[in-house]
C-alpha cells in the first residue's frame, strides 16, 4: 500500500508541475533527470568526502546523500537551461507573432507539459523506487516490532517489503547497481542486530582481534548504558547517535580498517561459527589457562613425581591469576592476568648492629685531656641487610603484549611464541595447537595448556 501512495503522489505532483512549468522546461526536465541518473553516482563519489568533512557520521546518510545531491545539481542545471528557453520562446510568441498564435502556444505549452511532467513523475519514481530498493533492504534489516524506528526508517521498510509482495523488486533488481557488498553489509547488520549470541561471537572474528584491544573498543566493552542499547535491541538511529558509536565513525583509521573485512567471510563465521579463510591459522583466537590440565600433564609426563611435590605444584597453581592469551593476525600476543596471589617482590629488612660495651665516664681523662674526650669507641651505624627474591615459582606468570610466528622446525611444536611474564621479561615458548587446545612449553617449566575460548 505505501509503494502505490508513493506512486500516485509522485504522479500527480510532477503532472500539476508539468502543467504550470509548460513544455521546453519540463522537457528539459526530463531529460535532466536520467541524464542526473545516469551520472549521480559517479558524482557522488566525488562528493562524499566533502560529506563527511562536514560533519555528518551517519554511514546510512554518507552512502545515500552524495548520489542524491549530485542527482539533484545534474536536474537544477538542466532545469537553468529549460527556463532560459522557455523565456526566450515565449517572448517570440509575445511580442514577434499575433494573439491566435500565442493562445495556441500557451495552450499548447500546458497540455504537452502536463503529459511530459507525467513522463517526468514515472522516471522519478523509478529512482525513488530504486533507492527504496536498495536502502529499504537495509532499513528492514534493523526495523523491530516494537516500532521504536524513525519514521522514514519504517516508510523505507515498509515501502520495500510492499515492493516485494506484488513483485516489483524484480524489476527494480534489473537496474540495480548497487554493490553487493551493501547487501552483505546489510544482511550482517540486520544478523547482528537481531541476535545477541551472534555479537558476542563478533569478537572473536579473527579479522577483529587486534581492533578489540583498541581503547575505544575496550571501553565500550565495558560501558553498560551502551551495551542496554546494543543488546536490548534499541533504535539503530539510537545506536548510531551514541557517543560511543560516533566516536568510532569519526575515527578514519578504524573505518578504514574495517573496510577491509571479508564480509563473505564474516558472515559465514557469524552463522557458522568457522571461519573458511582464517580456521587454518589455528593458533588465532582467545585462549584459556586451563590449571587442572596443567596438574594432569604434569602427573601423566612426570610418573616418578612424589606427593609433597606435587601438593606445592598445585597449591602454585592454585595461587596463580586466571590467564587470558590473545594470538592476533598481525602476529601480536596479548596475556592477561586477573586475580591471583601477587608473586613475592625484593623486599630490605634494616639490621642493628649489636651494641658495643662502654666504659662508664672517667674523671680523670676529662681533667686531663678536656670536655671532648673520648672516653668509649662510637656505636656502629644500623647495617641494611637486602633480602633475595625467593626463586621463580615453577609456573610462568604471564602478563603483556608480546609476539608470535610459526615454526621452522614442526617437530618441536607449530609455534614460537615470546610473552612477557609479569616483571617484564620476555620468555620464549614453543607452542602447539591440537583440536581446541595449545599447549605451551619452555625448558625446565611445566607445560601451559589453554582451551580456546568460543
Amino acid at each position: 500500500m505505501t509503494l502505490w501512495i508513493l506512486a500516485l503522489a509522485v504522479l500527480g505532483l510532477f503532472a500539476a508541475l508539468g502543467l504550470a512549468l509548460g513544455a521546453v522546461r519540463n522537457l528539459a526536465f526530463f531529460i535532466g533527470t536520467i541524464v542526473a541518473g545516469l551520472v549521480a553516482i559517479p558524482l557522488g563519489s566525488a562528493l562524499t568526502g566533502l560529506i563527511k568533512m562536514a560533519g555528518l557520521k551517519n554511514p546510512l546518510w554518507i552512502y545515500l546523500l552524495p548520489p542524491g545531491i549530485a542527482y539533484l545539481l545534474v536536474i537544477l542545471v538542466f532545469l537553468g537551461v529549460g527556463f532560459a528557453l522557455q523565456f526566450k520562446l515565449a517572448m517570440i510568441y509575445k511580442y514577434k507573432r499575433d494573439d491566435v498564435a500565442n493562445q495556441q502556444w500557451l495552450r499548447m505549452d500546458r497540455h504537452v507539459g502536463a503529459s511530459i511532467g507525467l513522463l517526468t513523475g514515472v522516471v522519478i519514481f523509478f529512482a525513488i523506487s530504486k533507492l527504496i530498493y536498495a536502502g529499504g533492504y537495509l532499513t528492514a534489516q534493523v526495523t523491530t516490532e516494537e516500532g521504536n524506528n524513525p519514521a522514514w526508517i519504517k516508510f523505507m521498510s515498509a515501502a520495500r517489503h510492499d515492493m516485494r509482495a506484488v513483485g516489483f523488486d524484480r524489476a527494480m533488481a534489473s537496474l540495480d547497481k548497487t554493490p553487493r557488498a551493501f547487501y552483505l553489509g546489510a544482511d550482517i547488520l540486520g544478523l547482528i542486530y537481531h541476535n545477541p549470541v551472534v555479537q558476542g561471537r563478533l569478537s572473536n572474528y579473527p579479522f577483529f582481534l587486534s581492533l578489540g584491544q583498541r581503547p575505544e573498543f575496550q571501553e565500550m566493552g565495558a560501558d553498560k548504558e551502551y551495551n542496554d542499547l546494543i543488546f536490548g535491541k534499541a533504535s539503530i538511529s539510537a545506536i548510531i547517535d551514541h557517543t560511543r558509536t560516533q566516536g568510532i565513525l569519526g575515527n578514519a583509521e578504524i573505518l578504514n580498517a574495517i573496510m577491509g573485512v571479508d564480509l563473505k567471510d564474516l558472515r559465514t563465521y557469524l552463522e557458522t561459527g568457522k571461519s573458511p579463510k582464517y580456521d587454518e591459522e589455528k593458533l588465532l583466537g582467545f585462549w584459556v589457562l586451563d590449571k587442572e590440565a596443567v596438574v594432569f600433564n604434569v602427573r601423566k609426563t612426570k610418573l616418578d613425581i612424589k606427593p609433597a611435590e606435587l601438593m606445592k605444584l598445585r597449591k602454585t597453581i592454585d595461587a596463580m591469576p586466571e590467564v587470558t592469551l590473545l594470538a592476533t593476525l598481525d602476529n601480536k600476543t596479548y596475556a592477561k592476568s586477573i586475580g591471583g596471589t601477587p608473586v613475592p617482590t625484593e623486599t630490605t629488612v634494616v639490621v642493628p648492629a649489636a651494641p658495643t660495651m662502654t666504659q662508664p665516664n672517667d674523671p680523670r681523662v676529662t681533667s686531663r685531656y678536656g670536655p671532648l674526650a673520648r672516653n668509649a669507641p662510637p656505636r656502629p651505624a644500623p647495617t641494611t641487610v637486602v633480602v633475595v627474591t625467593p626463586p621463580p615459582p615453577p609456573i610462568a606468570q604471564l602478563s603483556g603484549e608480546g609476539t608470535w610466528k610459526t615454526s621452522t622446525n614442526t617437530s618441536m611444536g607449530d609455534y614460537v611464541l615470546t610473552i612477557p611474564d609479569t616483571k617484564g621479561t620476555n620468555l620464549t615458548f614453543i607452542g602447539k595447537v591440537v583440536e581446541n587446545e595449545l599447549f605451551v612449553s619452555m625448558p625446565n617449566r611445566p607445560t601451559l595448556i589453554f582451551y580456546k575460548s568460543e
